[in-house]
């Protein structure tokens, strides 16, 4: 009889330990990393903004939900860079966007403002893969004039990955 009181109290114990997660646990968000490397100084402005209100990146849509654009965008608000980098209006794919003068996007790098509107300006942003219906890697580079002169600010080595796409 002891025995038998035994094996049920294992069998209820083990029976109520269960490995598997219960369907009301929230999956964990990916590790969301950006970084570049603009005239040979590296910047990572990794986390997701749509986690964090100060640091990180995300794809947002702008203006009107229907006709607004895409944006890839990326800051750290404490140490004063921001990139801000068009993508398309309409449907986001996996694909190569690509602005050419007047509209390759903006950056600010320590508090210097560089726009991608001057003569030669441009940016090309790669979305390799869209996954899980929500995040997106790639890679990105561009040629941006510092605002009022005729600096330009070289980015290069730009890669993205696990950012969160908000609509």
């Amino acid at each position: 009889m002891k025995k038998l009181f035994a094996t049920a109290t294992l069998a209820l114990l083990f029976s109520a330990c269960s490995k598997e997660p219960t369907p009301s646990t929230p999956a964990q968000e990916p590790v969301t990393t950006f970084k570049f490397t603009a005239n040979g100084i590296l910047y990572e402005l990794n986390g997701s903004l749509a986690t964090y209100s100060s640091m990180g990146s995300i794809i947002r849509r702008g203006g009107d939900l229907n006709t607004g654009q895409y944006s890839l965008l990326a800051q750290n608000g404490a140490a004063r860079n921001t990139m801000v980098l068009p993508l398309t209006v309409g449907t986001l794919t996996s694909t190569t966007y690509t602005f050419p003068n007047g509209g390759a996007g903006e950056c600010e790098l320590i508090g210097v403002s560089y726009y991608g509107d001057k003569a030669g300006d441009n940016s090309t942003v790669t979305i390799s893969s869209i996954h899980d219906g929500v995040y997106a890697d790639g890679i990105f580079s561009g040629q941006h004039t510092k605002t009022g002169t005729t600096q330009k600010v070289i980015i290069t080595n730009g890669e993205f990955k696990n950012v969160k796409i908000l609509l």
